[in-house]
C-alpha cells in the first residue's frame, strides 16, 4: 500500500439544475461565473443532468475547496433576471480525471 495523503481535487463535476420556484434556505448568489453561461453546462449520455468539469478557482467562488462535495447552492441567472438554478458539486477523482482527458 501506498502513502496515504488528504486528496487536494484539480477538478470537480459540477452540476446545473433549473431551480425556478424553489424557495431557498440560503440567499441565492449572484451568478458566480464570468466565464460561463448556463450554456455551459450540458448533459451527457449517461446522465441527462446539465454538467461541467471546473478547475478548483471555479468551485471556490461558491464553495471552499478542497470540498467533498455539496449540493443545495442556489445561483441567479447570469442575467439577473428570475432564473434560479441550483449548483451540486463533487470532486473529480483520478480515473475520472483521466476518462475525461483533464
Amino acid at each position: 500500500m501506498g502513502e496515504i495523503t488528504k486528496y487536494d481535487p484539480a477538478f470537480y463535476r459540477v452540476f446545473l439544475l433549473d431551480a425556478t420556484g424553489a424557495a431557498p434556505q440560503n440567499p441565492a448568489l449572484d451568478w458566480p461565473w464570468d466565464d460561463l453561461t448556463p450554456a455551459d453546462f450540458n448533459a451527457t449520455a449517461d446522465d441527462t443532468r446539465p454538467q461541467a468539469n471546473l478547475d478548483k478557482a471555479h468551485v471556490a467562488e461558491v464553495e471552499t475547496v478542497p470540498s467533498g462535495g455539496r449540493s443545495f447552492v442556489y445561483v441567479k441567472a447570469p442575467d439577473g433576471g428570475d432564473q434560479l438554478y441550483s449548483v451540486g458539486l463533487r470532486p473529480l477523482f483520478p480515473d475520472e480525471l483521466a476518462a475525461a482527458g483533464l
